[in-house]
């Protein structure tokens, strides 16, 4: 688009365009002050970007944790084979926290469909009706069930460890919810509005100056429109 407008410049202007301005002053103080702008709006976006995702890492390292957990707490013999409830207690635990993960990452894209991001691969027909109300309370829900898991298996006297370690357990889903709430926060917060409109308008206000400026000053019409 600034091409076309400097093209243009130069048709109205003829052979002997007179120049906008003498003192190129304005022009790199505007230059500047958007150089500024943008340099920091992209700092500041990087920054946001790996915060977030560092927070999301740490979530995820907490619910391998937790999958760990899910096997190294019910097998109490390594050298038989697992019981059926023991098999069934791990491959719910390891659905479960696939189904977290689904279900975060639809928040964190805005995505409130029940089956975005495949959702619907790990869902029991009981567990849709819980979730597909309110789409932020859809991990808690969604980890309140693999506590209670671990809650069950030490009921039917499964557990491997002694019961003050689910301590683990709890301390581990929590901080996996808590890290993924600090990175929720990021993706909701959005860039500082000012600063977002104040570059906004200074890339419009250069978007038809420059080319004017350029097409104005003298020198071979095709390096013009290719420098604007």
């Amino acid at each position: 688009m600034a091409a076309v407008i400097c093209w243009a410049v130069i048709y109205l202007a003829g052979d002997e365009p007179e120049p906008l301005s003498y003192d190129p002053y304005g022009e790199r103080v505007m230059g500047v002050v958007l150089g500024i702008l943008l340099v920091f709006r992209s700092a500041f976006a990087l920054r946001r970007f790996w915060e977030a995702r560092s927070f999301l890492c740490k979530s995820i390292s907490n619910l391998a944790d937790l999958g760990r957990d899910s096997k190294s707490f019910s097998e109490k013999d390594l050298n038989s084979m697992p019981t059926e409830e023991i098999l069934k207690f791990q491959a719910c635990n390891g659905r479960l926290l696939r189904l977290v993960l689904c279900v975060m990452f639809q928040n964190l894209t805005g995505s409130n469909h029940i089956n975005a991001w495949k959702a619907h691969e790990y869902l029991e027909d009981h567990e849709t009706e819980q979730l597909k109300h309110d789409p932020r309370t859809r991990p808690m829900i969604v980890m309140s069930w693999i506590i209670e898991g671990f809650i069950d298996l030490h009921h039917n006297k499964m557990l491997s460890v002694p019961p003050p370690a689910l301590n683990n357990v709890m301390r581990e889903a929590a901080d996996a919810l808590m890290f993924y709430h600090q990175a929720l926060k990021i993706a909701d917060t959005q860039f500082p509005f000012p600063m977002l409109q104040m570059s906004k308008i200074l890339l419009f206000f250069f978007l038809f100056v420059t080319p004017v400026v350029v097409g104005l000053n003298a020198g071979d019409a095709t390096q013009k429109i290719v420098t604007s």
